[in-house]
């Protein structure tokens, strides 16, 4: 492998962890604080009138921040600089229309929407949403800054829209009331100023390119509109998966329920989608650079280099997510409990959407690819299917078993998903899973066969013996009673990383690159020349 990919990929996804586990942290505090103060129905309306503005706003892009990011590294890749400076200024015009048009006609559907649903409650929701949708035109700013490979600022943005969105949602909470509006109106003002920031900064980094880009209309819609619209035809796919559990929740429920009732099903469901989502912790933190680094080499015609590039991604993301994964097996309602109380029964459809997450793995990296080599229609093709599939699905389990129901059907679809981005994967690319694959999955089973035979006493020191060490009830003690179980199962994912390490160790887990990508990250993040030394004997004592 191209030493100077895995160095461009381990130093960028530094930063990319670094502002993942961040913004983790930060999205972790803002489910507790939702879960402790709002009512799932306050979250579930919330999150059916988010998931309605995520199909929306597939509309103002369009696919072209795909593009942004595709041409822009594939353009720089073969060093000219002047056509993805001509990319950005076109892709704006665009951005500016669809963002302004798709804005007035939503606003004009709210009447309607809203009594589709039959939910007067929806209806300020929706307005202060119409709002969102207009201001979505200054995101767009991220997708260059991703494509100059910017990561460290992408990294730094990405943590202070978090952060400012958490923040708000405090403020408003406690100014407005634990309500939907509130919320929805923190995500507003949060994301709203966070890219707006953004834009200028990707203005700011367009000045300093060449000017007069030669770049022209024409070929801008020779080229990257026909690639946009393939792009914009996958994502909403791929969006419409993502959110039509709760869409459909929302509608199929109505005969069976109150208003009121849907919605706190909504909320019980999504809280679980969010924490499971946890799962894709590093493909977020690697995907700002992934893409980027992989059409860079396609525009110098590097295409083995793609090839044994993937190879390791998609190792280190299941060696480094097994271990999370096999905590969410064995914890499921503990995890649940320690957000509140009235989630504790969800555990068996936070651990099904936990599989729904962690088959992902084993896909995702042959969906980038499709992409950076502009077989992006495979996609296209894959999404298409999931998507109605997961329809399907819903239509025949959510009407039974109700979020349950939805759980299944995401969990099917995201495992069929996979399935299909291997064997086209295979058939496409010739791209085979890595043989040595078979490694954390191995560890990973003997860890959490290890966790559960514990699980009953680990279970017993949660439900009673913290709570009996605190032994009160005011609002102090109950915060210090979870910072404690929160404590509790790190301790125990700390040392089941660590016997999870040790059994990878012994079955020669790492190799050589394993090694360069890892120590690459850790000088990147200016850890001690020691501490990387150790490290890399410490992982590479096996290796021939």
């Amino acid at each position: 492998m191209s030493s100077a990919a895995i160095k461009e990929i381990g130093s960028g996804s530094f930063w990319g962890l670094v502002s993942t586990i961040a913004i983790k942290i930060l999205a972790l505090f803002y489910l507790l604080f939702q879960a402790r103060f709002f009512d799932p129905a306050e979250i579930g309306l919330f999150q059916l009138v988010f998931s309605i503005v995520a199909l929306i706003t597939l509309f103002t892009d369009a696919g072209i921040s795909d593009a942004i990011v595709r041409y822009v590294a594939y353009y720089l890749g073969k060093g000219k600089p002047e056509l993805a400076k001509g990319v950005y200024k076109y892709s704006l015009f665009l951005f500016a229309l669809l963002s302004f048009g798709i804005a007035v006609i939503f606003f004009l559907m709210i009447p309607i929407i809203t009594e589709f649903y039959n939910n007067p409650a929806l209806l300020p929701i929706l307005y202060m949403a119409a709002v969102y949708v207009l201001l979505t035109f200054f995101n767009k700013g991220f997708a260059f800054i991703v494509a100059l490979k910017k990561v460290k600022l992408n990294a730094k943005l990405n943590i202070f829209q978090q952060f400012l969105k958490v923040f708000l949602t405090v403020v408003f909470a406690f100014w407005l009331g634990a309500t939907a509006e509130a919320l929805m109106l923190a995500v507003l003002f949060g994301l709203g100023i966070s890219w707006i920031i953004g834009f200028f900064y990707s203005l700011k980094s367009y000045q300093k390119i060449p000017k007069k880009p030669k770049y022209s209309w024409s070929l801008f819609k020779s080229q990257v509109l026909p690639f946009s619209i393939v792009v914009a035809a996958t994502s909403s796919m791929v969006v419409l998966i993502s959110v039509m559990d709760k869409i459909m929740l929302g509608s199929l429920l109505v005969g069976q329920f109150s208003a009121k009732e849907v919605a706190s099903l909504i909320g019980h469901y999504s809280v679980c989608f969010g924490f499971a989502g946890s799962l894709l912790l590093f493909t977020t933190a690697i995907s700002s650079i992934f893409l980027p680094v992989l059409s860079g080499l396609h525009g110098k015609n590097k295409l083995s280099e793609i090839r044994q590039t993937s190879h390791r991604v998609i190792y280190w993301l299941v060696l480094l997510s097994t271990p999370i994964f096999m905590v969410f097996l064995a914890f499921p309602s503990q995890i649940l409990t320690i957000l509140s109380p009235n989630y504790s029964q969800d555990g068996l459809i936070f651990m099904i959407l936990s599989v729904g997450f962690f088959s992902v793995l084993f896909g995702w990296v042959q969906a980038v690819q499709f992409v950076a080599l502009r077989k992006n229609k495979i996609n296209l093709l894959v999404s298409c299917l999931g998507a109605i599939l997961n329809i399907i699905l819903n239509l025949l389990l959510i009407p039974q078993y109700n979020i349950l129901g939805a759980a299944i059907s995401y969990m099917i679809t995201f495992i069929f998903i996979t399935l299909c981005f291997i064997y086209f994967g295979y058939r496409e690319l010739n791209f085979e899973l890595p043989v040595n694959l078979f490694k954390p999955l191995l560890a990973g089973a003997l860890v959490v066969l290890i966790l559960f035979v514990f699980k009953p006493l680990l279970g017993e020191i949660l439900r009673i013996g913290i709570p009996q060490i605190i032994n009160n009830s005011t609002t102090l003690s109950l915060i210090l009673e979870k910072t404690i179980k929160v404590g509790f199962l790190a301790l125990v994912a700390g040392l089941s990383f660590i016997v999870y390490l040790v059994v990878l160790v012994l079955l020669k887990g790492f190799s050589k690159e394993d090694v360069g990508l890892l120590a690459a990250a850790m000088k990147k993040g200016k850890i001690p020349k020691k501490i990387i030394n150790f490290g890399e004997k410490m992982l590479s004592w096996q290796v021939k």
